[in-house]
C-alpha cells in the first residue's frame, strides 16, 4: 500500500496532463483496473475529470466534496497551485452542467489572470474556453466568439490540438446560430479532424452528431447517417445518456429525410418510452415533435394529432414560448391534414405569430403547412404562398424544408383548379371536381390580382378593366384579395354584390 501511495502522484499527474490533450481512453482504462487511492489528491482529480467526462454528476460532486477548500491557492506557482487551479476549473464545469451560469462565471473569472501570472497556459486556455461556453449557454453569440478566438489562438500557440478541436467545434456552433453556415462548416470540419486524431471519443462523437445534422439538412443524408450511427455507438459504449439520446434523435431525423418512416417511428417510440422510464428528460419534447412530424408525412394523422397535442401539453408544463409555438403549429398541421374546418384559420394566425417571434425556419415551415391546407380551398393562394417560401433564404439551407415544399408544389400540379408556375390559371376536370365556390373565387382572384398589377394597385382602375362597378371592385378586393368581410354595397345596381332587398318606393 505504501508503494501504491508513492507511485500514485506521478502516474496520476501524467494521466491528468494526458487528458488535457485528449488521451481519455488511456485514463479510463487506468481507473478501471487500478484501485482508488483515497489520500491522493491527484487520484481524486483524475477520477473527478473522468466522472464529469461521462456526465456522472453525483460521483463528481462527491469526490469534489473531499477536495473542499483546495481551490483557494490558484495564484500559487507550485504543485499546490496547479491542483488548486484544476479543482477550481472542475467546479466551474459542474456549475455549468447544473445550469448555474452565474456561479460558474464567478468561479472562473479570477482564473484567467491567475493562470497568466504563474504562466500556466493550459489552465488559462481552459478558463478562456469555459468563459466562452458560459456566453454560448446564454446565447451571447458574438461575445462567445470573441472569447473563443482568444482561446483558439492560445491552443495553437501551445500546440494543444485537442482543445483546438473543442474550440473549433464551439465556434462552429456559434456561427451556426448566427445563420453563417459558410463559417460554421469549416470550423466543424476542422474540429472533426482534430478530435479524431487526439481524443477520438466523446468530443469527436459530439461533433459528428451536430455535423451529421448539417449534412442531412444540406441534402446528404447517407453521409449524415454514417456519422450519426458512429457517434451513437461511441457514446453508448461510454454510457453517456444525454449524448446517446441526441445522436439517436438526429439519426431519426436523417432517416426521415430518407423516407424510412416506419423505422423512424419505431425508434422514436422506443426512445420516448425509455425517456419516460427515467422520469422524463429534456429531450422528450423534441422527441414528441419529431414523432408528430414523422406520423404526418407517413399519413398517420390520428397518431400525429395525439403526439402533437402531447408535445403541446409538455411544452406548457416545461417548455418556453418557442416550444409552445412549435407544438401549436404541429397541432394545427395535423388538424388541417384531417380536414378540420378551423385549421386553415389557425395556420393563418400562426403564420402571423411566427413572423413576430419565430425563427426563419419556423416562418418557412408555417407557410408550407398553410399552403398544404389551402390546396383544395384556395389553390391560387396556395401557389402564391409556395412562391413566397421558395425565395426565403432559409429554404436553401435546409433540405427538409425543400422536400416538404416540393411535395406541396407537386400536389398543386394535380388540382382541378390550379395556378401554374408561369402564371396560367388551369381548370381541368380530369383531376376531379372542385368545390364550385372555390373555383369561382380562384378565377376572381386570378383576374383581379392581374388587373391590380396592370393598374399599379389602383382598385378602381382594375375594376374598370374587368367591367366592374367601383363598389363591385372594392367588394372583390376586400373579400377575394385581402380575405376580409366586405360591407354591403350601397349601389343602385340590383345585382351588385352585397345588395340587400330593395325598399319599396315612396308614394
Amino acid at each position: 500500500m505504501d508503494k501504491t501511495r508513492q507511485q500514485a502522484p506521478s502516474s496520476r499527474i501524467g494521466l491528468l496532463e494526458g487528458i488535457d490533450r485528449g488521451r481519455y481512453a488511456e485514463a479510463l482504462a487506468f481507473v478501471e483496473r487500478e484501485p482508488e487511492v483515497l489520500d491522493s489528491p491527484e487520484d481524486a482529480l483524475l477520477r473527478t475529470e473522468l466522472a464529469l467526462y461521462r456526465d456522472q454528476l453525483a460521483e463528481t460532486e462527491a469526490i469534489l466534496d473531499r477536495l473542499r477548500g483546495s481551490d483557494l491557492w490558484i495564484d500559487d506557482a507550485s504543485e499546490v497551485g496547479s491542483r488548486a487551479r484544476r479543482t477550481r476549473l472542475l467546479k466551474v464545469e459542474v456549475a455549468c452542467f447544473s445550469g448555474d451560469l452565474d456561479e460558474a462565471e464567478r468561479l472562473v473569472r479570477p482564473m484567467v489572470d491567475a493562470a497568466v501570472r504563474v504562466q500556466d497556459y493550459q489552465s488559462e486556455l481552459r478558463a478562456l474556453y469555459d468563459l466562452a461556453r458560459i456566453a454560448r449557454h446564454r446565447a451571447e453569440w458574438t461575445l462567445a466568439i470573441d472569447r473563443l478566438d482568444r482561446a483558439l489562438e492560445l491552443a495553437r500557440q501551445i500546440g494543444n490540438q485537442c482543445y483546438e478541436g473543442r474550440v473549433a467545434y464551439t465556434l462552429g456552433l456559434c456561427w451556426y446560430n448566427l445563420n453563417r453556415l459558410d463559417l460554421a462548416i469549416p470550423y466543424l470540419q476542422s474540429a472533426l479532424r482534430l478530435l479524431t486524431v487526439t481524443e477520438n471519443l466523446r468530443f469527436r462523437a459530439t461533433v459528428e452528431s451536430f455535423y451529421g445534422c448539417l449534412l442531412s439538412d444540406g441534402g446528404d443524408p447517407k453521409a449524415a447517417l454514417q456519422l450519426l450511427e458512429h457517434a451513437e455507438a461511441t457514446v453508448g459504449e461510454l454510457g453517456i445518456v444525454s449524448d446517446m439520446v441526441m445522436a439517436r434523435m438526429n439519426a431519426a431525423r436523417t432517416r426521415l429525410a430518407l423516407g424510412q418512416y416506419e423505422e423512424v417511428e419505431r425508434s422514436l417510440t422506443e426512445l420516448l418510452g425509455w425517456e419516460r422510464g427515467l422520469g422524463g428528460t429534456p429531450t422528450e419534447l423534441i422527441t414528441l415533435r419529431l414523432l408528430a412530424i414523422t406520423q404526418c408525412v407517413a399519413g398517420r394523422i390520428g397518431e400525429a394529432r395525439r403526439s402533437a397535442e402531447e408535445a403541446l401539453r409538455l411544452a406548457e408544463i416545461r417548455g418556453n414560448t418557442a416550444d409552445r409555438l412549435e407544438a401549436r403549429l404541429l397541432v394545427a398541421r395535423a388538424k388541417s391534414l384531417a380536414g378540420e374546418d378551423d385549421a386553415r384559420a389557425q395556420l393563418d394566425a400562426l403564420v402571423a405569430e411566427v413572423d413576430e417571434s419565430g425563427t426563419p425556419y419556423l416562418q418557412a415551415e408555417a407557410r408550407i403547412y398553410l399552403a398544404r391546407a389551402l390546396l383544395a380551398a384556395d389553390p391560387t393562394r396556395a401557389r402564391s404562398v409556395c412562391d413566397a417560401v421558395r425565395v426565403m433564404p432559409v429554404v436553401s439551407d435546409f433540405d427538409w424544408l425543400r422536400r416538404e415544399l416540393d411535395f406541396v408544389e407537386a400536389d398543386l400540379r394535380y388540382m382541378p383548379v390550379r395556378l401554374t408556375s408561369d402564371g396560367q390559371l388551369i381548370m381541368d376536370a380530369r383531376f376531379g371536381w372542385p368545390d364550385i365556390k372555390s373555383a369561382r373565387e380562384a378565377a376572381e382572384r386570378y383576374w383581379f390580382e392581374r388587373a391590380l398589377v396592370e393598374t399599379d394597385g389602383n382598385v378602381s382602375a382594375a375594376s374598370r378593366l374587368l367591367g366592374l362597378t367601383r363598389n363591385e371592385g372594392h367588394y372583390l378586393y376586400k373579400l377575394v384579395v385581402k380575405g376580409e368581410p366586405a360591407r354591403p354595397s350601397r349601389s343602385r345596381t340590383p345585382n351588385a354584390p352585397g345588395s340587400g332587398p330593395r325598399r319599396r318606393p315612396r308614394s
